[in-house]
């Protein structure tokens, strides 16, 4: 029997709260992969897709912002520990205790990068 999505998203919200993202993941693009006009799997799916990186190093701007994010987060990294983030260009947009959390507080993902910080 396939799971619904409610079921999906429950599993991957278990195996955030147990620090577990790589579970996670893996949940989500099966969830994705199955549900994709479901809006909740998709932003989960979106979210906890695997890192791309997408600069392209001829661009000095975008290297620019990957280092200024990089830079915040060795600074950051004692009071933001165990907490979801999403920065741009080395400034934080938002951060909250859970995945949910933070997707909700999010309009716009174009260029942000999002973690969790350990």
């Amino acid at each position: 029997m396939e799971k619904s999505p409610e079921e999906f998203i429950k599993d991957m919200d278990a195996a955030l709260d147990r620090g577990d993202f790589y579970a996670a993941q893996r949940i989500s693009i099966e969830a994705g992969q199955l549900y994709p006009e479901h809006s909740d799997v998709q932003k989960y799916a979106y979210i906890l897709a695997p890192a791309k990186v997408t600069v392209k190093p001829s661009d000095p701007e975008q290297r620019k912002n990957m280092q200024a994010s990089r830079e915040w987060i060795r600074q950051n990294l004692p009071t933001y520990r165990h907490r979801w983030i999403a920065l741009r260009s080395g400034e934080l947009v938002a951060d909250a205790a859970s995945l949910d959390e933070l997707a909700d507080r999010l309009d716009d993902t174009i260029g942000l990068y999002i973690t969790v910080l350990h």
